[in-house]
């Protein structure tokens, strides 16, 4: 069961959600935070929560980090 996300996580989601749509791959956090205007280490720990809430699944030393993100 997912944890429901904040609306700011919700933002983030439909950020990335759209970026794959449109360009085929997960966007980098740069990109994110640029696009929301938050800094990547806040960027980050977003991620961290959605991950945790089993959202977005990362993996550690790939660019982009986010290799997948579930139907919310």
């Amino acid at each position: 069961m997912m944890l429901p996300l904040t609306k700011e996580q919700t933002r983030v989601y439909h950020f990335i959600a759209d970026f794959w749509r449109t360009n085929g791959y997960a966007p980098s956090y740069s990109e994110i935070g640029a696009n929301l205007g938050k800094s990547k280490q806040r960027v980050n720990r977003m991620i961290e929560d959605m991950e945790r809430r089993g959202v977005v699944q990362r993996e550690y030393g790939r660019k982009p980090a986010i290799v997948s993100i579930k139907q919310i």
